[in-house]
Formats: structure tokens, sequence, C-alpha cells
């Protein structure tokens, strides 16, 4: 059940990542086209995602440090993945090259 909650979490956060950087990004192109109305939504539109952020994390460390450390941490090192995980998977990190 921990290690369930800890990805689910994890997936809601991402999405709430991906869809707020959709907005922005339809946000700029509204501005672009001069259509300010629109990129107005759509930057509340992405306010309303990123204030999801917190509850999504929220939601996935919510379980014992013990179950973190011996269950959901050992999922994480390069012997299980190709690298080693540290949050930054961002499009911001990604796209300018640097991480957290």
């Amino acid at each position: 059940m921990w290690l369930a909650r800890w990805i689910t979490g994890h997936h809601i956060h991402v999405m709430f990542k991906v869809y707020a950087a959709f907005a922005l990004r339809e946000a700029c192109r509204a501005l672009r086209e001069g259509d300010w109305p629109e990129a107005t939504a759509l930057l509340a539109r992405a306010s309303v995602y990123v204030q999801g952020f917190p509850a999504a994390r929220a939601h996935a460390a919510a379980l014992p440090v013990e179950h973190y450390a011996s269950a959901v941490r050992p999922t994480m090192v390069p012997t299980v993945v190709p690298v080693p995980l540290s949050g930054c998977t961002g499009l911001t990190e990604v796209e300018d090259g640097g991480c957290c």
C-alpha cells in the first residue's frame, strides 16, 4: 500500500507539471497572437495546476520513514534504474541542461 501511495503521488505531481507546462506554452502562443483574454485564462489554469504540486507531494510523502528507507529508496539506485533518480525531471531542468 505504501509504495503504491508514493508512486501515485509522484505520478499526479508529474501530471500537474505537464499540464501546467502545456498551459504556459499555450499562454505564450496566445500572447504572441495578441489574444490577451485567452492568455489570461491559460495563465489562471496553469496556476491551478501549480497549486496542486504540494498536495501531490504531500500525498506521496505521507508514509513511514522506515518504509521509505527499506522499500522505496532502494528502487532508485543505479542497479535498478540506469541513472540515479534525483527528482530533476522537470521541463525546465531538461531544457536548461541543469538540475535542481
